[in-house]
């Protein structure tokens, strides 16, 4: 079990390394490297997705084996059970695990909120080079002489 978590601790940090640098590419609207870091990012999941079917079987082993079967959450029986081996390898590198993990987990939500925020101001481009984004009324005073359907770039600038 420890060769198998240092092997998920080891590619999640690659994975870790390869969001800091998707980050930095978003960053710098690299769109080249950010294909180029998607190959890798998919490979990394999916070697880490294949780790842990392994760990959850390896467990489910340990279990079936040990006549431990329970009812809670299997992420809940796991951290139980390694707190119960008592082997302060086994403990330590599943808290390193976890915590490179869960690194990886915030630094992805980081990446994707920059990526809806940089599609959102795509779309509001889009919108205003096509013109999708004015009122089609021809008309641009009201009876009382103010101004509406505007889309000066200084609506609400006063003097």
């Amino acid at each position: 079990m420890l060769s198998l978590l240092q092997s998920i601790h080891e590619h999640s940090k690659e994975l870790l390394k390869h969001l800091k640098q998707e980050k930095q590419a978003l960053d710098k609207h690299d769109f080249e490297q950010l294909n180029q870091l998607a190959n890798g990012k998919q490979s990394l999941l999916d070697k880490l997705q294949l780790l842990d079917t392994q760990r959850g079987k390896k467990f489910s082993d340990i279990l079936i084996q040990d006549h431990k079967l329970e009812k809670n959450s299997p992420d809940d029986n796991f951290n139980a059970y390694i707190a119960e081996t008592h082997n302060a390898s086994l403990i330590n590198q599943w808290a390193v695990t976890r915590k490179s993990i869960a690194e990886c987990q915030q630094q992805n939500e980081i990446n994707g909120r920059i990526l809806r925020k940089q599609g959102q101001l795509n779309l509001e481009m889009l919108s205003i080079l096509t013109g999708a984004n004015q009122q089609h009324s021809a008309q641009t005073y009201t009876a009382d002489g103010l101004q509406t359907g505007s889309s000066s770039l200084f609506n609400g600038v006063k003097a």
